[in-house]
């Protein structure tokens, strides 16, 4: 594991290099430290869940509203719904348009008769979070420190301790506040339920 400051002037190439070459990197955000692996890269997403032990869907990270709404189905869901949650602490569950992201990290609709594919969406306030976005080209997961069943660790001296070689890359913001992690909302169509708050 590479360990850098997120002050550290080279961190933003470090963090890219790591994700282009398939690589596992935690980062903070605005409530937990999370992991990030390319949003469309199958085996990188194989090897995150394999490290959380689990699998299926996973949240990814946007830099901004007008590049989440490219990922949007937006005939499939309301706007001002989306424009009011989306953002900060939340995490938005959408309809979105095919070969945004890998399918191994969306949803799917509940109902029978549907085929949307679902995916959590995010736009961190954290500084280091938001640039990496918005310097990285394709979406990247968001994901909490932790393997199934445990708490997120938000201290980078337990993520080396715990996860050393599993890990690429560790971003290095410090301890961060305890925090239960984004609320996480649903949408479709004018539907709003909330998952976990």
């Amino acid at each position: 594991m590479i360990r850098v400051s997120s002050d550290n002037p080279d961190c933003l190439k470090q963090a890219a290099n790591t994700v282009n070459n398939g690589g596992i990197f935690a980062y903070p955000t605005d409530t937990l430290y999370g992991l990030g692996v390319n949003a469309r890269n199958k085996d990188a997403i194989r090897r995150l869940n394999a490290l959380k032990k689990r699998s299926g869907p996973m949240s990814v990270v946007a830099p901004s509203m007008a590049k989440a709404l490219l990922w949007i189905d937006t005939t499939k869901v309301n706007l001002n719904n989306v424009k009011k949650l989306l953002g900060g602490t939340n995490t938005v569950i959408v309809p979105i348009v095919v070969d945004v992201v890998s399918k191994l990290i969306v949803a799917h609709s509940d109902n029978i008769n549907s085929n949307l594919m679902l995916l959590g969406l995010r736009i961190p306030r954290h500084p280091f979070t938001l640039k990496f976005a918005t310097i990285y080209p394709d979406p990247y997961t968001t994901t909490s420190v932790n393997q199934t069943g445990n708490p997120p660790l938000n201290e980078p001296d337990l993520i080396a301790a715990e996860f050393h070689d599993s890990i690429d890359l560790l971003v290095d913001a410090g301890p961060l506040p305890e925090s239960k992690g984004s609320t996480i909302y649903k949408l479709i169509g004018q539907s709003i339920e909330i998952i976990r708050e």
